[in-house]
């Protein structure tokens, strides 16, 4: 599985996929499935890895990987790294935390500054359409110390931010993030099309309007 989606073989995959092989990672990579699609930029290799259960957060031990760097290879991360805003956007769309990209809050006590994917964004200065959807999906601006922010050259992706920092979520926005968090709460996000509500809603409740 891991070499098929390092060298982009989607039919490889599918096949895989079908016949019941882990999309996560094996004990033998460091580097699960997921986070090598993310590398590589292959949207339709995601999808499917995300449709049979690929792991679109990070959940590590803390003896799995050095202190420095505990919060900064999630997928999401990783997208922002190579630049792959559609990859991104998927991840987002299929659940993946827009502050961390790691729900273990165990894990993100024990560090004393954990970077948010929005601080990396704001401080590469060509993330900008990486910012709006961090805002769409509900990521939280204030994990960002205004000492920081300071601290950052002023630039497109900082003026998104400080533009969505100041405006309120309206309330079609925070319904839509509310049952989305609910969904992904009960591991239900793929089912969204069958909620028994108007299209409409449910286009607007997949980020297609």
């Amino acid at each position: 599985m891991f070499m098929a989606v390092r060298e982009g073989h989607l039919e490889c995959v599918q096949e895989l996929l079908k016949a019941g092989v882990n999309p996560n990672r094996s004990i033998f990579n460091r580097f699960s499935s997921v986070q090598v699609a993310a590398m590589k930029g292959n949207d339709r290799i995601l999808v499917e890895l995300l449709n049979y259960g690929g792991e679109i957060n990070m959940r590590l031990k803390p003896s799995d990987i050095p202190e420095t760097i505990r919060t900064s290879h999630g997928p999401l991360f990783i997208a922002v790294v190579y630049s792959h805003l559609n990859c991104f956007k998927t991840l987002l769309l299929y659940g993946s935390d827009p502050d961390y990209n790691c729900p273990d809050l165990e894990l993100l006590q024990m560090l004393k500054k954990p970077r948010t994917i929005m601080e990396m964004c704001l401080k590469s200065g060509q993330r900008a359409p990486f910012v709006k959807l961090l805002i769409e999906f509900g990521a939280n601006m204030h994990l960002i110390d205004d000492c920081v922010i300071k601290q950052i050259m002023y630039n497109e992706a900082l003026e998104v931010f400080l533009q969505g920092k100041a405006r309120p979520r309206t309330l079609m926005s925070q319904c839509r993030l509310s049952i989305r968090k609910h969904l992904r709460h009960v591991r239900k996000m793929t089912l969204i099309h069958q909620l028994d509500v108007p299209q409409e809603l449910i286009r607007y409740l997949k980020h297609e309007t």
